[in-house]
């Protein structure tokens, strides 16, 4: 589990470095969806209408001199690549001040861990990374079947990158296997010690044992990942 949350740290510290510097964030390739546009394509009144923005709310709003202005806007629900431009020129037009930079940052209101979904930079031109699943790729990982014998739980996991995660036995065997946007996370999928406890049903590989983590299925049926700091995180079921 180490080896796996180093590649969301990895973008999650590149994105929040974006915020609080002057220079843009370069994401390893693979790893987000990017394009950059001059201006999104609204050319019809027709268009305009199709285009659903979710309710959302500025929780951060910071100009610094004419160098840059920050914004971190907290969203309800993933969206696709167009609607989050028009939520983006919306509200880059917001302000009036005269900067080099704007920096829009977006983060998920409820099941994520508090990372970056996506971003909006100005640079000045507009470049768009979403680093999170797009709401419809989001739902296709969701009703993929990755497992290959008898699942004991499916999960969507929202940590910087979004995930399913899908714990299967087969051949007397517990193995978990973890989808993203980009494919699975590993060739072959590792094998988990099952064990029983008060709390629900104890996962963890022999990687795991050497930095104390593991998985717990707890009693609702939801996926709680644990370290030596303790429940930092829960993946709600499928």
């Amino acid at each position: 589990m180490f080896e796996k949350l180093a590649v969301v740290a990895a973008v999650t510290a590149l994105l929040t470095l974006t915020a609080c510097s002057d220079n843009a964030v370069d994401v390893a390739d693979g790893t987000t969806s990017e394009s950059a546009v001059s201006e999104p394509n609204l050319s019809s009144k027709s268009e305009k209408s199709a285009i659903i923005i979710p309710p959302y709310e500025i929780v951060e709003d910071d100009v610094k001199r004419n160098v840059k202005r920050t914004v971190e806007v907290v969203i309800s629900e993933r969206m696709d690549e167009e609607s989050l431009i028009a939520l983006a020129e919306k509200i880059y037009a917001l302000s009036n001040a005269k900067v080099e930079r704007t920096f829009i940052l977006y983060r998920l209101a409820n099941g994520s861990d508090g990372t970056a979904w996506a971003t909006t930079h100005y640079e000045p031109d507009l470049k768009v990374r979403i680093v999170g699943a797009t709401a419809s790729d989001y739902e296709r990982i969701k009703n993929t079947n990755v497992s290959e014998g008898e699942v004991l739980g499916s999960w969507m996991a929202s940590r910087g990158m979004d995930s399913k995660i899908t714990a299967y036995k087969k051949d007397d065997q517990v193995y978990i296997r973890e989808l993203y946007n980009i494919g699975p996370l590993y060739k072959e999928d590792p094998v988990y010690e099952s064990t029983e406890l008060e709390e629900g049903i104890k996962l963890q590989s022999e990687n795991d044992k050497d930095h104390n983590e593991y998985y717990i299925i707890n009693k609702k049926g939801d996926l709680e990942f644990w370290s030596d700091n303790g429940n930092y995180y829960t993946a709600q079921k499928i």
